[in-house]
Parts: structure tokens; sequence; C-alpha cells
């Protein structure tokens, strides 16, 4: 039975997808649970040059961050990174004044201590709202600006980076 490399495999996955986005969650996925990481599927994709849609492959390494957790993650991470903001890291954890992890942001800035949460909208049970919420006021506690974000809001985002800019400024940017 034939079989490709985990780096092989993503390339062939990201190449064959339409949207760059996506092609980007393939291989943020692919470099953090398939085990390869860019400089596999790089030197691959070097092997394959010439083959259709690998150049756009190579092209799209650059924005790949293995920390991103699901499709939509990346997906704000690049709206948020096409943006004139502060740059954002992925699954900051958030210690408190004892040492004791409160929260792992999806994205996180340390400097402006400004976070962003994907809410993937799942009718979560009363005991993780309530959870979710307790974290959020923690986070609030510790001088943390920590948003939101729902699917719809990745479809406007010109008002998205509109109320994380204002996050950044209630944090003391002036960019």
């Amino acid at each position: 039975m034939a079989a490709t490399t985990p780096a092989r495999t993503a390339i062939d996955v990201a190449r064959h997808v339409k949207s760059d986005v996506r092609a980007v969650a393939a291989l943020d996925a692919m470099c953090r649970f398939g085990g390869t990481d860019t400089n596999a599927i790089a030197e691959t994709a070097f092997e394959m040059v010439g083959h259709s849609g690998v150049r756009r492959v190579l092209g799209l390494l650059p924005m790949v961050d293995p920390g991103a957790e699901s499709p939509k993650e990346t997906e704000l991470r690049l709206v948020m990174a096409g943006s004139r903001l502060p740059r954002f890291d992925t699954q900051v954890e958030v210690l408190d004044e004892f040492g004791r992890l409160i929260s792992r942001l999806d994205l996180g800035n340390r400097q402006w201590k400004v976070g962003l949460q994907y809410d993937g909208g799942e009718h979560l049970k009363r005991e993780r709202r309530d959870h979710d919420s307790m974290t959020m006021m923690r986070l609030a506690s510790l001088g943390w600006e920590v948003r939101r974000v729902t699917q719809g809001m990745l479809h406007t985002p010109d008002t998205l980076m509109g109320f994380v800019a204002d996050a950044f400024r209630r944090q003391g940017w002036s960019g």
C-alpha cells in the first residue's frame, strides 16, 4: 500500500484547497497534530516544485502557526495579522499572582494584555458558561481586556478590528 509522509500530505491537502485561509488552517493542523513542521514541509515542497499549487504552499508557509487549535482560530489569527494592530501570539497562558493558570487565550498580546477567544457557538452547558464567565472576570481583575469572537464576526473583519483596536486603546495603545 502506498503512503505519503506527513509533510507530503500537508502539501497535497493545502495545494488542492482553494481558499488560502483554509490551506493555512490545514497546514497549521498538520504541524500541530500531524507529525510534521514547516521545515519538513518546505523541504518536501522544494522537491515537488513544478507540481500544481506547490509554489502557493511555499508562499503560505510563513503564515503557519501550529498553536492554532481549530480552523476558525487560524482564520481569526490571519484576520488580525492583516491589521495594523499589535501582533498576537497563539495559546497565551495567563497566570495569577501565585502562578496558577487562569486561562489559555486563543490569541493574546502580553505587552498590552489584550486577548481574543474564539467562541465556536456550541451550545455550552451551564457549568461551562459559568466557568467561562468566571474566567473572564478573573482575566479582567488581572488587567486583561479579552474579547470573545464568534463566526459571524469573522465575516465583518473591519468591525471586528474596530472592537479589538478599542481593547488595545483601553490598555494604553495609541497606534
